[in-house]
C-alpha cells in the first residue's frame, strides 16, 4: 500500500505535510479558496461560444501570433485530417504533383465571450485568408458553462 502524503509543493523543497484540518483536500490536495465553489452550479456569467478552426499548418503560427495579440487567454491546438468541398488536394513536392485525399489540418479551439467572438473570427480569417481552396473554416459553437478543474471556478471565470 502506498502511503498517502499531503501538502504542498514549494520549488526546491518536498512536500509540506498539511492535514485535512488544516485545509488538505481530497487526496491530500490543499483547498483553494474558490473551491468552496459548487461545479454544479452556473456562476453569474456571459455567454460563450467555442471557436473550432482547421486551418493549413504552416498558417498556425499567424494564427497564434494574432489571437495572442487579442490577449484572450488561452487555445487549445491539435492535428486533424479531412477535407472540404474538393475531394483531394494538389501538392506540389520536388517537381511532382501528388494528390492528398485527407490532407493534415491544425485545428485551433477557444473558448471566449460572445463579445469577443467576431474578434477571433475576424484574427482568424485575417491572418490565413487566401484565394486559393482549402483556407480552411472556422465553426461557432454555444457553451453552456465551462469549469476548472483545480478551482471549481465555473462560467467565464473558468477560462
Amino acid at each position: 500500500m502506498v502511503p498517502r502524503v499531503t501538502g504542498t509543493w514549494v520549488r526546491g523543497s518536498g512536500p509540506t505535510p498539511i492535514s485535512d484540518e488544516q485545509g488538505g483536500g481530497k487526496r491530500g490536495c490543499p483547498r483553494s479558496p474558490a473551491s468552496s465553489k459548487s461545479p454544479g452550479r452556473m456562476s453569474q456569467t456571459k455567454p460563450m461560444v467555442r471557436i473550432t478552426a482547421y486551418i493549413k499548418p504552416f498558417q498556425l503560427e499567424d494564427v497564434k501570433t494574432a489571437l495572442g495579440n487579442l490577449n484572450l487567454g488561452g487555445m487549445t491546438i491539435g492535428e486533424a485530417r479531412g477535407r472540404g468541398d474538393n475531394p483531394e488536394q494538389a501538392v506540389q513536392l520536388a517537381g511532382h504533383e501528388y494528390l492528398i485525399a485527407m490532407p493534415l489540418r491544425s485545428r485551433v479551439e477557444l473558448v471566449v465571450t460572445e463579445a469577443d467572438q467576431e474578434r477571433v473570427i475576424q484574427a482568424i480569417s485575417g491572418a490565413v485568408r487566401t484565394e486559393a481552396a482549402g483556407s480552411g473554416k472556422i465553426f461557432v459553437e454555444k457553451v453552456e458553462d465551462a469549469i476548472r478543474i483545480r478551482t471549481g471556478e465555473s462560467g467565464t471565470d473558468a477560462v
